[in-house]
């Protein structure tokens, strides 16, 4: 039972720490490297963040979670 609620909990956990780094990731290169203002970033960037990509994005995490689990068993 513990890896089952680790693997439900966890991985959407893990999930929005690798969508927060990838979102501060994609501002230093576009800030960084194309010289774009950060504000435009920004806007753009909650602009197009949807929140039924934020939903999708968590249930896969949890049933990607479920499948280690039921693989370690």
């Amino acid at each position: 039972m513990p890896r089952f609620v680790a693997g439900l909990v966890m991985m959407p956990a893990l999930s929005v720490c690798a969508d927060i780094i990838g979102i501060i990731g994609g501002y230093f290169v576009t800030v960084g490297l194309y010289h774009t203002s950060s504000v435009v970033y920004w806007k753009q960037t909650w602009n197009f963040i949807e929140s039924a990509d934020i939903y999708n994005g968590l249930i896969k995490a949890c049933f990607l979670g479920l499948h280690i689990d039921h693989k370690q068993l």
